[in-house]
């Protein structure tokens, strides 16, 4: 069980990094843009879902993630852990995205992949005993 999560999870984040990575590079190439930290900036709405390892149980978070360009993040979520919904869970992160538009947080394994334009981001988190994926999307511009 555990081996088929890990691959599942290896295989979606390849998928979304490839498809990412090809949008931005067209994007990159075509307006000469490089990712920094200021690429994200503002609010966004987030999904993910994921797999509480090793008892396989399911866990699939909502939220808003703002983020200040600066590598600061906060964000506030509702998680529903297999059942069991908790609202209002809120964090603050350390964010670093490098110019090729990949990045990471200090939250043990958090990894993103940026579009160039700010516009969405991609993540995984592998920290613990949670292995989580998701998408996030831009809903204000950042001042």
């Amino acid at each position: 069980m555990k081996r088929n999560i890990f691959w599942l999870v290896v295989l979606s984040t390849l998928c979304a990094w490839g498809l990412s990575t090809a949008q931005d590079s067209r994007s990159t190439a075509r307006d000469g843009h490089t990712c920094s930290n200021a690429t994200l900036r503002g609010n966004y709405a987030f999904r993910t879902d994921g797999t509480v390892i090793p008892a396989g149980t399911r866990r699939v978070v909502l939220g808003r993630v703002t983020f200040d360009g600066n590598g600061l993040l906060r964000n506030v979520a509702t998680v529903n852990d297999n059942g069991i919904v908790s609202t209002g869970v809120t964090s603050v992160q350390v964010y670093q995205i490098n110019a090729d538009c990949t990045g990471t947080t200090d939250n043990g394994g958090g990894a993103f992949i940026v579009k160039a334009d700010g516009s969405e981001f991609y993540f995984m988190r592998t920290s613990g005993n949670v292995v989580n994926q998701g998408v996030g999307t831009r809903i204000t511009e950042g001042r």
